[in-house]
């Protein structure tokens, strides 16, 4: 492979997040692609290889701030390649010279075809000095559709040249478009472009630097999934709420996760696990994925006897998997509630009414903490113990919620997200079962099913 010289480009990346080493490695395949007249790891960790110190950035809308006022001052040469850790170089072969000829390129937008996305592309010198000097009275972000959209005549009326669209197309291109909100548009494959911005994008599989996954199930099944995801390796992890494996006869009765907000609580869950590089939001299956999380619905979708298997063993099964003998989530600084080692929780679905819940709040009780929500806790006391102050510990999200799990000596709940988190830290649980199918019952020597006489007394 040519190794392509580049004096005239600066290699930029900018990012201050938790996890440096995704960008450190978008670095790493740039430069196997390409050698850089200079190149500048912008963040806030000086130890980072490559690292240009700045303060850090802690929001979407700081980033883009930097990207328009700030970056113009760190880049010495007549243009700078901006990339991401889900936007880099791939193919050096396509690069030319021409791209030099422009101020500004980045793979057009679906579907108007403007130029562009900015998580990877080519911007001038002299346009970066001429963001920072124009002024305006509207927020920054997303800093791409600043510079592209809203200011684009701007930029264009003081020299600044866009890269047409078919020349911006050979410099990269993009899966779907980013509404701000969701990615959307018909779903494009990598079509010998210099770079790529989004897994999204259908890469070659000897350009994929990452697996990437997919699930659609509420998010108690994408816990359980994670056991799957864990031995596939990891990757990236896109939740949508299209799965391609419904309930055959109706698909209403196929429970699949919600919109961003509810990915944004669980993303904190699933990002602490070093096998998941990523987790984001995708309104529909991404036709990049390797490994489809789904698939484990596929004997609920025959109504097969396999229904009825655990839901972790069905997600092993769709890949010829054995069940895993270790933990397959884990967090840091476990919460631990003072005087409350037993963390219990009860989901207003799957309820075994004949439960002893009272007996056993009434020999419990005062070692008793909450989680769930707040109607889950006053149904839960009005049912089981009205007469015991048993307190709710509520959580801002699902790592707060495994913290206090972790934390505990002993989960006690029915099958619930609560219990797939307990399940997989592989906490001592005691489990409420539900009679018309158990699928949460995984054998390990610290799980017991029912309500032993001994926990009564």
């Amino acid at each position: 492979m040519r190794t392509v010289l580049l004096p005239n480009v600066t290699l930029v990346c900018v990012d201050c997040t938790d996890k440096l080493h995704l960008a450190e490695k978008a670095i790493e395949r740039s430069l196997e692609e390409c050698s850089f007249g200079d190149v500048k790891f912008l963040t806030h960790d000086k130890t980072r290889k490559h690292a240009v110190k700045i303060d850090r950035i802690t929001s979407l809308e700081a980033y883009s701030r930097f990207m328009i006022r700030e970056l113009f001052h760190y880049v010495n040469t007549s243009h700078a390649l901006v990339v991401q850790w889900d936007g880099f170089p791939i193919s050096g072969e396509a690069w030319t010279d021409k791209f030099l000829d422009f101020d500004y390129g980045g793979a057009p937008f679906q579907p108007t075809d403007t130029v562009g996305n900015g998580g990877f592309g080519i911007r001038s010198k002299r346009f970066l000095k001429t963001c920072t000097d124009l002024l305006t009275n509207d927020n920054e972000h997303p800093e791409d559709q600043w510079c592209s959209v809203r200011h684009r005549s701007e930029l264009e009326a003081k020299g600044m040249k866009f890269m047409p669209p078919s020349l911006a197309r050979k410099l990269s291109f993009e899966g779907r478009s980013w509404d701000s909100q969701e990615w959307q548009g018909v779903p494009n494959k990598w079509k010998d472009s210099f770079g790529f911005h989004s897994f999204l994008s259908v890469l070659p599989a000897d350009k994929k630097p990452y697996a990437i996954a997919n699930h659609a199930g509420d998010a108690g099944d994408v816990c359980y999934g994670m056991a799957a995801f864990r031995a596939l390796g990891g990757g990236v992890l896109y939740l949508s709420p299209h799965n391609k494996y419904p309930h055959p006869l109706d698909s209403r009765w196929t429970r699949t996760g919600g919109d961003p907000e509810w990915v944004n609580n669980l993303k904190p869950l699933l990002e602490a696990q070093p096998y998941v590089v990523r987790v984001q939001y995708t309104h529909g299956t991404p036709f990049s994925t390797d490994f489809d999380l789904n698939r484990f619905r596929i004997p609920w979708a025959r109504r097969t006897a396999k229904d009825f298997d655990s839901i972790l063993k069905l997600h092993m099964d769709a890949f010829g998997l054995p069940l895993p003998n270790e933990p397959w989530l884990a967090v840091s600084d476990p919460i631990t509630v003072p005087g409350r080692p037993i963390v219990v929780a009860r989901s207003e679905r799957y309820q075994d009414v004949t439960y002893p819940w009272g007996k056993f709040a009434y020999r419990h009780g005062d070692r008793m903490v909450f989680v769930g929500t707040e109607r889950e806790y006053n149904l839960f006391k009005g049912f089981a113990a009205p007469k015991f102050h048993i307190p709710h510990y509520p959580t801002k999200d699902c790592l707060e919620l495994a913290r206090v799990i972790a934390g505990a000596k002993v989960f006690c709940g029915n099958q619930s997200l609560p219990l797939a988190i307990a399940h997989g830290l592989g906490k001592p649980v005691v489990v409420e079962e539900w009679s018309l199918n158990a699928n949460c019952h995984i054998e390990r020597p610290n799980a017991v099913y029912g309500m032993p006489e001994e926990l009564l007394t």
